[in-house]
């Protein structure tokens, strides 16, 4: 995948983890989302819409915490399933 379109994966995941919040917010690739205030049930609603909006799925095996702890994973994560 090219560095253009990482960078849209990026983005919007960014946009995603905003509004999941409620607000903006400059987030590092490797910041762990629980020190931004994701709990489980944001990490339940990120996922979600990670899959509706890339039209993905995750598979059981992927749903681990450490998958989907900061940015750069998460980016990688769907990344992968694109």
């Amino acid at each position: 995948m090219n560095q253009n379109c990482n960078l849209m994966i990026t983005n919007k995941i960014v946009q995603i983890i905003q509004s999941i919040l409620g607000y903006r917010l400059e987030i590092s690739n490797h910041q762990k989302l629980d020190s931004i205030g994701f709990n489980s049930i944001k990490y339940i609603k990120l996922i979600v819409a990670l899959e509706e909006e890339f039209k993905i799925t995750f598979d059981d095996d992927d749903l681990i915490y450490e998958n989907f702890s900061t940015l750069k994973k998460i980016e990688l994560k769907t990344a992968e399933k694109i």
